[in-house]
């Protein structure tokens, strides 16, 4: 019959390892946050960009529309008519990076 014999670490080692351990996950979670940041900063510029040259409709306001973007999804809130909601969709869905679009409009016709 053979037999298994756990050894436990060194204590002191343990708490090195485990603190090490804690500080890389801290420094790769910070790396992640920072890139996400600025790619939904990057995504919703782009967005915000492409809505200042919309110029299919003469009277559209583009600071009636707020766009947020999270995890590759944009959010579009604001009061807009039916047909600037079409454009500005539109708008959103084409821009690179864009997985989806949520609508959140308040309609003015």
């Amino acid at each position: 019959m053979t037999e298994h014999v756990a050894q436990l670490p060194n204590p002191d080692g343990s708490l090195f390892l485990r603190e090490l351990n804690h500080r890389i996950n801290n420094d790769l979670t910070c790396a992640i946050c920072a890139a996400s940041v600025r790619a939904m900063q990057s995504e919703s510029v782009a967005v915000k960009t492409a809505l200042l040259d919309l110029t299919s409709l003469p009277d559209f306001d583009p600071t009636r529309v707020n766009v947020t973007t999270a995890h590759r999804v944009v959010y579009l809130m604001g009061k807009v008519s039916h047909e600037e909601d079409d454009a500005v969709t539109d708008i959103a869905r084409d821009t690179s990076g864009v997985e989806k679009v949520v609508k959140v409009f308040e309609y003015t016709d």
